[in-house]
C-alpha cells in the first residue's frame, strides 16, 4: 500500500474474475466465435493456421478498441455492483 500512495495510484474496485471485465471473453474470442460459426476443419493445423490468420489480419485498431471499451464496462459493472451480464 505504501507504494500504491507512493505512486499516487488509485486503487479501483474490481472483483477477482469476470467475464464482463475479461476483453478476452466479451470482446476477443467473441469476434473469433463469430468468424469460425459454420466452418470446418479437417485437421488441427488447419484450424490453428485459420486462427492465427484471423489474427494476424486484424488490424492493431481492432486490439485498441478492445481495450478502450474496458473502461466503460468497468464503470457499469462496479455501478451495479456487478449484478449484470452483458450479452
Amino acid at each position: 500500500m505504501a507504494k500504491f500512495n507512493e505512486l499516487k495510484y488509485e486503487l479501483l474496485k474490481h472483483p477477482a474474475y469476470s467475464p464482463d471485465l475479461a476483453p478476452s471473453d466479451y470482446y476477443l474470442f467473441s469476434n473469433l466465435n463469430k468468424f469460425l460459426a459454420g466452418k470446418r476443419f479437417t485437421s488441427n493445423d488447419e484450424t490453428v493456421a485459420t486462427v492465427d490468420r484471423y489474427f494476424a489480419d486484424l488490424p492493431e485498431s481492432h486490439f485498441n478498441n478492445g481495450i478502450e471499451l474496458l473502461g466503460k464496462r468497468w464503470k457499469k459493472f462496479i455501478e451495479v455492483s456487478g449484478n449484470y451480464i452483458e450479452k
